[in-house]
């Protein structure tokens, strides 16, 4: 009889394995997570260029400058105040 894995990384494990294959979540690399501005900024730049390409554009998200610095700065201080949900229910204005 196999053994149930009861300890943390058991549960995230399966956590994610039904976020994945259940409900349709698609994985990210912990490398591509930006501890800076607290966002996986690869998924981050995929979305906005599926949802939103024109404001992609004008964030200038290729290049690490002062117009990419000032959006993932209010981006921050936006989740800070209306949380995760809040500023994708709302946006950003």
């Amino acid at each position: 009889m196999p053994t149930t894995d009861t300890s943390e990384k058991g549960l995230e494990s399966l956590i994610v394995d039904s976020l994945i294959h259940k409900a349709g979540y698609v994985a990210g690399s912990p490398t591509d997570y930006d501890r800076d501005s607290a966002v996986d900024f690869v998924k981050l730049t995929e979305f906005l260029r599926t949802t939103q390409p024109e404001v992609a554009e004008r964030l200038d998200l290729e290049n690490d400058g002062p117009t990419r610095a000032k959006f993932l700065a209010r981006l921050q201080g936006e989740i800070t105040k209306q949380g995760v949900i809040g500023v994708l229910r709302n946006g950003i204005k």
